[in-house]
């Protein structure tokens, strides 16, 4: 039976922090190796973005609770994860830009030319594709992979010494931080170009596997706000492969297109910020 997308923290682990870093690991690391199998198959999509959801999670989590962890092997766990997460993206990038490729080509059949110049897209995308998989193969079948794995299993006994820090402050502290980043990231994009919404759709998504980790621990409002960050970054998604698009795509008539469906995803967008900055002050 597959694993929950997010454990639920037991009493134990809401009054200890530790605790919590430990379970939260154990479990995203898991889910992690759960996928392996479906990644290195490379016939369905879902292995690799799971996957690779799962080290970005593990990440943030790391991250989260650094303070209550041994700072040297957190920070050499997030290394190597990262190294796990280009291996990762590089095959995901080709699958998001099929995916897109295929909805716009699904837009144009009336137009020859375009549906030309998409088809060439996309084989080129399957190309790319075909050498990521090879290469995200390889490291999976490395010695540097291994030690990931050893790592994780290291890090999920691996008690931090010193007093406890009080569970509701650490928590509250915790989802604080994530939400300036994304204030700071949302006033850095407010002209809207694309690579300061890019870093703020991350900002968004790092608040809101931190909320959805801690949210046994943090008011029930927690979850509410979890599912607006959702929605927020998957608008900020549909956004950012909108530019990637923009930059290769040279016909005025679907360049307009799509800059029509852009300007409809940011047209609330700092309404949605301000929205969820609000509702997340209830919460820490």
């Amino acid at each position: 039976m597959p694993l929950k997308k997010h454990p639920r923290l037991n009493e134990r682990d809401r009054n200890d922090p530790r605790r919590a870093a430990q379970t939260l690991v154990r479990h995203h690391a898991a889910r992690l190796f759960e996928f392996e199998p479906l990644a290195r198959a490379g016939e369905d999509v879902e292995g690799v973005h799971q996957m690779r959801v799962e080290t970005r999670r593990l990440r943030g989590i790391l991250r989260m609770f650094k303070k209550v962890l041994p700072a040297s092997s957190a920070d050499a766990l997030r290394e190597k994860l990262s190294v796990l997460g280009d291996a990762l993206g590089r095959e995901r990038d080709a699958d998001v830009m099929s995916e897109l490729l295929d909805r716009l080509a699904a837009t144009i059949t009336s137009v020859p030319a375009l549906a030309t110049l998409l088809a060439r897209r996309r084989e080129g995308c399957k190309a790319a594709k075909v050498s990521a998989h090879a290469d995200l193969v390889r490291y999976l079948d490395s010695a540097a992979y291994s030690e990931l794995r050893l790592a994780l299993e290291a890090a999920c006994g691996v008690r931090c010494a010193g007093k406890m820090p009080d569970p509701e402050r650490f928590a509250a502290k915790a989802v604080a931080k994530l939400l300036e980043r994304v204030r700071q990231r949302a006033k850095a994009a407010k002209d809207h170009e694309a690579e300061p919404l890019h870093a703020m759709r991350r900002a968004i998504k790092n608040l809101r596997y931190g909320l959805e980790a801690l949210v046994d621990v943090l008011p029930t409002e927690a979850r509410k706000v979890a599912k607006r960050a959702e929605v927020l970054q998957t608008n900020l998604g549909d956004v950012h492969d909108i530019d990637v698009a923009l930059g290769f795509i040279e016909s005025r008539p679907l360049r307009t297109r799509l800059y029509r469906e852009r300007t409809q995803k940011l047209a609330t967008l700092e309404v949605d910020v301000r929205a969820l900055r609000k509702h997340c002050s209830k919460v820490t």
